[in-house]
């Protein structure tokens, strides 16, 4: 297949686990983070009142890098794999976690993955997220 430029994130959704119990579980540069009723805030750090119903965790794995996206993907698997057992109590427990792709295009290209890859994920319940961002001017 075609090297891609992408960005990749490990997210986490949770009903009642905090932020800190997810960044500790992974120990990867958290990008945004809030827990469970915890006030809600913009960007920019302002209130915008209410609190948060569910912790959210997004981590970064890779940020524009050229890779073969299978190759990438298994070795960020890797990477999260000696947390299984946060993963699979964190899933059981209501949670959900995904790989979020960002993958810059400037050219037609394409991916695909193997039984082993697909079957990996469904076993250990993670989820896949793609966004595909043509590149100004590349004619998309």
């Amino acid at each position: 297949m075609t090297e891609i430029v992408v960005n990749i994130s490990l997210r986490v959704w949770h009903p009642g686990v905090a932020a800190s119990a997810v960044v500790g579980a992974f120990r990867l540069p958290v990008e945004v983070s809030h827990s469970v009723n915890e006030p809600r805030v913009s960007p920019n750090g302002r209130s915008i009142g209410g609190c948060y119903e569910r912790t959210y965790v997004s981590m970064s794995m890779a940020r524009r890098k050229p890779v073969e996206l299978d190759e990438e993907l298994w070795h960020c698997y890797e990477v999260i794999s000696g947390s299984a057992e946060f993963i699979s109590a964190l899933l059981e427990s209501g949670g959900s976690l995904e790989f979020y792709i960002s993958a810059f295009l400037t050219d037609p290209c394409g991916f695909s993955f193997d039984h082993e890859f697909m079957a990996a994920f469904a076993k250990t319940g993670l989820g896949v997220s793609v966004e595909l961002y043509p590149e100004p001017g590349s004619g998309y």
